[in-house]
This record gives C-alpha cells, sequence and structure tokens, in this order.
C-alpha cells in the first residue's frame, strides 16, 4: 500500500500537464473563432468596398476552425478518460490488498468441541398410559395438573369403571369369607368325627372283651355238659364278630389319625379358600388399576387426554425428574476422543437468559445417526455421533427444568 501511495504524486502530475496543454488549446481555439469573426460596418466603411469572395473566405475559415475544435476537444476527452481508468486501477489496488488464507488449526490450538444436544431428565421424559385391560374405560376425573410435582404412587386419574370394579371387589370378598367359613367348618367336622370314632371303636374293644369273657364261660360248662355245643359255638361266633366290627372301627379312625391340619377334608376347605383370596386380590388389583398413579416422583410435563376421553393404550400424560437435569449431546463421532468424563460443559440455547454448566457423566459406546440438527436447510442431516450425557449443576439443573426437550448448543471446554 505504501507503493502505491508513493507513484501517486508522479502519476497526477503527468496526467495534470497533459490535461492543462490541452485545457490551454481548447481556450485558445475557442477564443480564436471570435477573434475571425467579421465586424459588422456601416455603410460609410471603406470596408464595404471589399470584394465578396473575401467575405466567403472567412466564412470557410471559420468553419474549419471549428472543426478542429472539436477535434482537440475530442481528444482531451480520451487522455482525461484514460487517465481515470488507469488511476481507478491502481486505487482499486491500493483499496483491495489481496487475500490471505489463514492457515488451519492445529488439534492443540482447539480450544473447544462443540455439539447440537436436547434437554432432558435423568431417566428420559416417561409417557404414562392407562392400565393394560382397562378395555372402553374412559377418564372420570383428573387429579394432577401441568407443572405440579407429584410423588411416586400419588393418584393421577380415575377411570369410569371404579364403581363396577367396587362390586366385584364386594363379591370377592364374600366369597373369601365363605371360604373361611367352611373350612372352619371342616375343621370342627373332622374333629368331632375322630372323637366318635374314637368312642365306637372304644366300644366294641368291650363288646369283644365280653364276648371272649362269656365264650370262655361257656367252654367249661361245655365240658361238664352244662350247655349244649351250639350255644358254645353261638358265643364263638359271636367272638368273632365283635372282632371284626372292632377291627372296621380301627381302621375308620385310622383315617384321624393324622394332624388335623393335614387332613384331606381340611385340605380341600384350605385350596377353596387360596382360590378365593386369589380372586380377592384380583379384584383389588382390577380395582386399583381404575386409578392411575405416578410411576416415579416428579413433575407433569405435558396433559395428553382429557376428561371423557376414552383409555385404551394412549398416553395420559408426560412427566420426568426434573429435580436432576441431563444434557443429551450428538458428538461427531471425528471429535469424541476428545471427550473425557468429568470435562467441563457450558450449554446455551436463544431462550436462556445465561448459560448452563455441567459435567460429562457418561460417553456412549454406540455410533449412529444424527437425530438433532439445525434449522440451516444447508445443514448436515446424516452425520455419524455419539451420544454423551452431561449432569448440569444443581443450580443449572433447576433453571433447565422449564425447558425440557429444547435443542441447546453444547460446548466441551478443553
Amino acid at each position: 500500500m505504501n507503493k502505491v501511495t508513493s507513484n501517486l504524486p508522479a502519476f497526477e502530475a503527468e496526467n495534470a500537464e497533459h490535461v492543462k496543454d490541452g485545457s490551454s488549446r481548447l481556450e485558445a481555439d475557442l477564443r480564436f473563432p471570435k477573434a475571425m469573426t467579421p465586424k459588422k460596418h456601416n455603410g460609410n466603411s471603406p470596408e464595404n468596398d471589399l470584394p465578396h469572395r473575401s467575405v466567403f473566405r472567412s466564412s470557410d475559415t471559420n468553419t474549419k476552425q471549428k472543426t478542429a475544435v472539436g477535434f482537440r476537444l475530442l481528444l482531451v476527452m480520451g487522455i482525461v478518460a484514460i487517465a481515470g481508468w488507469q488511476m481507478r486501477d491502481r486505487v482499486a489496488g491500493w483499496w483491495n490488498p489481496p487475500e490471505t488464507t489463514p492457515a488451519a488449526l492445529t488439534d492443540d490450538e482447539i480450544k473447544s468441541v462443540f455439539a447440537l444436544g436436547r434437554l432432558e431428565p435423568e431417566g428420559e421424559v416417561i409417557s404414562v398410559a392407562g392400565p393394560s385391560g382397562s378395555g372402553d374405560a374412559r377418564i372420570e376425573s383428573l387429579k394432577a395438573v401441568v407443572g405440579q410435582r407429584v410423588q411416586r404412587g400419588d393418584v393421577l386419574a380415575e377411570l369410569d369403571n371404579r364403581p363396577r370394579l367396587k362390586a366385584g371387589l364386594k363379591v370377592a370378598e364374600t366369597r373369601v369369607e365363605q371360604a373361611r367359613w367352611q373350612l372352619a367348618q371342616a375343621r370342627i367336622q373332622f374333629q368331632t368325627r375322630r372323637e366318635e370314632l374314637v368312642a365306637s371303636m372304644e366300644a366294641r374293644q368291650a363288646e369283644k372283651e365280653l364276648a371272649a369273657l362269656a365264650l370262655a364261660r361257656r367252654k367249661k360248662l361245655l365240658s361238664s355238659d352244662a350247655v349244649s355245643r351250639e350255644e358254645y359255638e353261638n358265643f364263638a361266633a359271636n367272638v368273632t364278630t365283635t372282632a371284626k366290627v372292632l377291627r372296621e372301627a380301627e381302621a375308620r379312625l385310622a383315617r384321624y389319625e393324622e394332624d388335623l391340619e393335614q387332613s384331606v377334608d381340611v385340605q380341600l376347605a384350605k385350596s377353596d379358600v387360596s382360590v378365593a383370596e386369589a380372586s380377592l386380590q384380583e379384584a383389588r388389583t382390577r380395582l386399583d388399576d381404575s386409578l392411575i398413579r405416578a410411576p416415579v416422583t416428579g413433575t407433569i410435563l405435558d396433559m395428553e387426554l382429557r376428561v371423557g376421553e376414552r383409555v385404551s393404550n394412549a398416553s395420559l400424560l408426560k412427566m420426568g425428574r426434573t429435580d436432576s437435569m441431563l444434557v443429551r449431546a450428538e458428538v461427531y463421532e471425528s471429535d469424541v476422543s476428545k471427550i473425557v468424563t468429568g470435562q467441563d460443559v457450558v450449554v446455551r440455547a436463544s431462550a436462556l437468559d445465561r448459560p448452563l454448566t455441567g459435567k460429562v457423566e457418561t460417553i456412549a459406546s454406540f455410533v449412529q445417526k444424527q437425530s438433532v440438527v439445525e434449522a440451516d436447510p444447508a445443514a448436515n442431516t446424516d452425520a455419524r455421533v455419539v451420544e454423551v450425557f452431561v449432569r448440569l449443576d444443581e443450580g443449572s439443573a433447576s433453571r433447565g427444568s422449564r425447558f425440557v426437550g429444547m435443542q441447546v448448543r453444547v460446548e466441551f471446554q478443553r
């Protein structure tokens, strides 16, 4: 630029001489026709006696002089145009110095790695749906609103099939009560039957002993011919009969000699109670399913159904653990080697009044297609990226919880 500036005075002086010379000639030519213009004379002037030929010669001379003046004027304009064109090239070179291409930065000179990402609560956003098997049940009432913080197990909504399920629960409770009474009855019957069989066996035992004594006496009398052989045989048959009856009583009693709770009748009654209790538990579960509860402690982010709408398999609402916020950043696979656990991170977005801060918590080991892209139509939408999870600081998490799902620009500082 100094060289161009130093040449400008010589160039301007050189062109100034040409312009001055051309201007002087032009001025002289413009004055000359006025000098050559014939003066008006009165009639008494001696010049009136000049022949007409001299007048015509004077007119031709004026025409030639005007032609020469025009030619010189065009010449001067051409010189000025050429000088201006040369001046333009030199001034353009002075104002627009040649561009230089900056040298490419090395990896050591690059201070940060940038990536796109989204704000999300820890454990991601949860879609809370109705219970399976709810059928055509509809929402009877909503117990939560957007922005409300709920605890795990809190009721979020109630379905319109709850009254019918309450009646079913009452029936199941009655059946359980009946089965338990039957079990108690079976235990009583078992105990009573065993006592009856014991008494019967004791009676048969006494009868057998009496028959044996009578037979012994008849046997002594038979040796002295005091009784007949037929009477003796009748007593002997009676002893055999009482012994058989005793064995039958013992066999019946043996069924009740086992533990009371292990008896067949009590076991059958117990199984009936178990079936009834299972039915009761099922009824309670169905009734509880008529209430949609919060699966985790968190904040309601969005309501997707309203009162009167059918649940089916649709999502009722979205919620998340906004007390602990993360950033799911998508880092180009070529830059992931520059990311380490515990690295400081700055998160920016147009909706944030000031940046959020955090640290790298987890680096995924799976390379996938980019899902977060910029709004620029020319932006790359088919890049290969690795997900990096950043845990926000406590203060940043509180501010970021208001913008769940917002796209952010993540700076991994080095």
